[in-house]
């Protein structure tokens, strides 16, 4: 049964196999765009369903139409929806009819499962499929997960923690024996900071609890950089960005990851937009890398924060570290860099397969060979916030549905 990995998140999907030539997991590079990664996005317009890059450019494609017509394209793409996907929820369409989160993630899968097979299986099917997903995924968005790869097509899923992938990522490419790996995981809607050990047997396992953030990503560091556009048109031109002044253009703010993108390149950079219609006017910012940290440091410190009570608690109990590694897209930004190397007791690496480290992962992932231990542990009810144990199948102040509960067998 071919098999691969997949590294589903919230901008981009990465996917890997293990070439059986190499006997070495490798990125699979999608071949309608020749990149190995894809833009989680997806696009219902009139002419059928579009995911991917097309997807993406409908919203690049939007910015010179009239107002009009450029609505219908935005009210028509789905942006981000590891982040937003919910049990029981639909995204509406503008003309009609309704998908629900489930289906707009297996769309994104089967956009995946079709490529690989193009590009690595001579169009044989792939059935089999390790996906990974954030450590603070609950029981429930779990599940969404799996049905939505079984809709996709694959028969065989199997759904693995992203730090523990990274690991075997990281192990996997590397030379140098790794034993005691912090993995500091910041995507683009979310956090994951785990200690992951390799034991007497050469599995890698998770000993400790990891710490995460379910809203803490490079998705608000575009917001942010989305407010500072919203003063300056408010400033240059007396307008928000948006001609409804409580709306988020979405295609504005999908420029706002490109220019997030390059202020982790540059010192300083002279940004030139053209803003939705009506009117079509232009916009100038100068953005020098001291107000892009400042900008930022609020979102950065809560990662940091949650790093130092992870590290307290590997000190507790007497492990040690004997490396680190920054993945995920958000990782990049240098003041992260800076501000890990302060708190840590070695110095991070920057993976350079920073991208596909947890889809390499993922593809040589055993299920019986390679698991995180799980255990119980502190959660808080998304319903009226008591704090209880993820042994809790219901809450015991208002009596309602854990989504945390984990049934350990």
């Amino acid at each position: 049964m071919n098999k691969i990995g997949i590294d589903f998140g919230t901008s981009f999907c990465t996917a890997s196999w293990v070439n059986p030539k190499t006997k070495q997991p490798e990125a699979i590079i999608f071949h309608d765009i020749g990149m190995p990664k894809m833009p989680s996005v997806v696009y219902y317009g009139p002419n059928g369903l579009m995911v991917g890059m097309a997807a993406y450019n409908q919203l690049e494609n939007s910015s010179g139409m009239k107002q009009e017509q450029r609505h219908q394209i935005l009210q028509s793409v789905v942006m981000s929806i590891k982040r937003h996907m919910k049990q029981g929820q639909h995204f509406f369409l503008p003309e009609g009819g309704k998908v629900s989160h489930e289906e707009i993630v297996a769309a994104i899968l089967h956009k995946i499962k079709e490529q690989a097979e193009i590009s690595c299986f001579n169009n044989q099917p792939v059935e089999e499929a390790t996906i990974t997903h954030p450590v603070v995924f609950a029981t429930w968005q779990k599940e969404m997960l799996r049905k939505a790869a079984e809709i996709a097509g694959f028969k065989k899923v199997q759904l693995l923690e992203e730090p523990v992938a990274a690991a075997l990522g990281y192990a996997a490419t590397t030379s140098e024996k790794v034993q005691n790996l912090l993995v500091y995981d910041f995507g683009g809607g979310t956090f994951d900071v785990a200690f992951v050990q390799c034991d007497n047997e050469g599995q890698y396992r998770v000993p400790l609890d990891p710490e995460g953030d379910a809203f803490c990503g490079g998705d608000d560091i575009d917001a942010a950089l989305y407010d500072r556009w919203e003063q300056i048109t408010k400033e240059q031109h007396n307008r928000t960005i948006d001609i409804n002044p409580s709306n988020c253009d979405i295609g504005f703010k999908a420029r706002c990851r490109k220019h997030k993108e390059q202020m982790s390149l540059f010192p300083q950079y002279e940004f030139s937009e053209v803003l939705p219609p009506p009117g079509f006017h232009r916009v100038e910012m100068q953005l020098a890398r001291t107000d892009f940290d400042k900008m930022v440091e609020p979102i950065v410190d809560k990662t940091i924060a949650r790093t130092e009570r992870l590290l307290k608690r590997v000190n507790d109990e007497g492990h040690k570290i004997d490396t680190a590694i920054m993945i995920g897209g958000s990782s990049r930004i240098p003041l992260v860099y800076e501000r890990l190397k302060g708190i840590l007791p070695v110095e991070p690496r920057k993976v350079m397969q920073v991208d596909v480290a947890v889809a390499l992962g993922a593809a040589i992932y055993n299920p019986n060979g390679q698991q995180a231990n799980v255990k119980h542990r502190p959660t808080f009810c998304i319903y009226c916030g008591l704090k209880h144990s993820t042994a809790d199948r219901y809450c015991t102040r208002c009596g309602k549905k854990n989504e945390s509960f984990i049934e350990l067998k």
